[in-house]
């Protein structure tokens, strides 16, 4: 009896843990420019690319970096949100990367954001 509660609760954690999901973020340029980004010291995405999402975050907030394929746009640092601070639930959040219109520097904004149900 002791090894059937044993394998049902070692079986019940790991499709538990395997569907975890983790929070999830996109990041797209606004006129096309190619990025990376680099979350704890990665490059998340092999090739430079103008959309570029992230699954599986699981912490509750990220420090991000845009690195652009063309040298003369500055990179860009960020933190972002991932779970929600009061219902502890991770989230799909979309961020824009565009020119801010008053000052011409690059930014990086949340487009769309909203909890993810499991």
């Amino acid at each position: 009896m002791k090894k059937v509660l044993s394998t049902v609760v070692i079986i019940m954690m790991s499709v538990l843990y395997i569907y975890s999901q983790g929070s999830k973020a996109t990041f797209f340029t606004q006129n096309g420019e190619k990025f990376w980004i680099v979350i704890n010291g990665e490059k998340k995405n092999k090739d430079p690319l103008t959309n570029v999402t992230i699954d599986g975050l699981t912490a509750q907030n990220y420090k991000i970096k845009v690195v652009f394929q063309d040298a003369n746009i500055p990179s860009l640092d960020k933190v972002i949100y991932t779970k929600n601070v009061e219902t502890n639930a991770y989230t799909d959040a979309t961020y824009v990367i565009r020119k801010n219109s008053s000052d011409k520097k690059y930014v990086i904004r949340i487009l769309s954001g909203e909890e993810l149900t499991t």
